[in-house]
């Protein structure tokens, strides 16, 4: 019988725009939002904020720093709960450098732990989980986690990657 795999977001980070923005504009008199706001695309909370923090370091071309890992990506972390039998979770440590927090054995062969990581620790775990070179069950678990971050916005962040939904209900990534 095959295994069930399922994640559920714990810790999804949430920007506290109000003091950031007032305490930057204070100390350095500058608008974080100000091209930003001139965009017309509808953005994600924490791609607004992954923008605002590369206006604050001068970059200018906005987009092309969320399609690429950057050193912002540091700034936000996520926490999911996840059932899966122990060696998948064990196996995507091994090409992921996530952090398991908590790890609880529910069966001989299943547990759950609770997978921490920052946005580029994710974004990477996610492309070496969605390829064919992983197993089915790698592929689950990554395309679930994948969806959540596409839920809230941040799916863009792959778009340097062809992701081709297979007849498994999986992703393969691959770079475009």
């Amino acid at each position: 019988m095959a295994s069930q795999i399922n994640v559920t977001p714990l810790i999804v980070p949430i920007v506290n725009w109000t003091d950031f923005l007032k305490d930057v504009s204070d100390l350095t008199g500058q608008s974080l939002t100000q091209n930003i706001d001139t965009l017309q695309h509808k953005l994600s909370p924490h791609a607004r904020f992954l923008m605002a923090l590369m206006v604050l370091n001068g970059e200018t071309d906005l987009f092309r720093g969320l399609s690429y890992s950057n050193a912002f990506w540091k700034h936000l972390s996520f926490s999911f709960l996840i059932s899966a039998p122990h060696h998948v979770i064990v196996t995507c440590l091994e090409f992921s450098d996530l952090k398991v927090s908590i790890l609880v054995k529910k069966s001989k062969t299943e547990c759950l732990a609770i997978i921490t990581g920052t946005l580029k620790e994710w974004f990477d775990a996610i492309i070496a989980g969605c390829s064919n070179q992983r197993s089915h069950n790698h592929r689950i678990l990554f395309t679930q986690c994948y969806e959540l971050f596409r839920k809230i916005q941040l799916d863009h962040l792959w778009r340097d990657y062809s992701r081709e939904y297979q007849s498994n209900e999986t992703y393969n990534f691959t770079r475009k």
